[in-house]
């Protein structure tokens, strides 16, 4: 067995932006500033990517899956208050959504600078979803992440 490091690639993203299936594997710096999307490629298993949230926004930002695909997994969303209240949406693959909605104050998505989203393929038309976000608004009750 041979261990292969490669050089890892990074996407700064500020603007609208289509991920390719060339650009698999890839970290995505994603500084949210006016309201944009970035959308994924067709899914086709094995695509992957990793968001890091370098500056997060109050404004609305979307990870869009392609017309036919959709999104499932995990999302938490946790405040910034003392008391660090969370909440957890959890889809499952039947129940699939078109998009992982993101924005730093609401109760209800959460995502501001330092949050990971974790996205991949594991079936063509799935993409599997694992996001770790905060919010600055106020404690959620439950959350709204995952939408169509």
């Amino acid at each position: 067995n041979q261990l292969k490091i490669r050089n890892h690639q990074i996407i700064s993203v500020s603007d609208a932006k289509t991920l390719s299936a060339a650009d698999s594997g890839a970290t995505i710096y994603w500084t949210q500033s006016n309201a944009h999307d970035i959308t994924l490629p067709a899914a086709t298993a094995g695509l992957n990517f990793t968001f890091f949230i370098v500056a997060g926004s109050a404004h609305n930002h979307y990870i869009v899956t392609e017309t036919d695909d959709v999104v499932y997994g995990k999302s938490t969303v946790m405040t910034t208050n003392a008391t660090h209240d969370s909440a957890i949406q959890s889809i499952a693959k039947a129940s699939g959504k078109d998009k992982v909605h993101i924005k730093s104050d609401a109760t209800t998505t959460g995502g501001g600078t330092g949050d990971v989203v974790h996205v991949f393929c594991d079936e063509s038309g799935y993409w599997f979803v694992n996001a770790e976000l905060h919010t600055t608004g106020n404690p959620p009750a439950s959350i709204t992440t995952f939408q169509d």
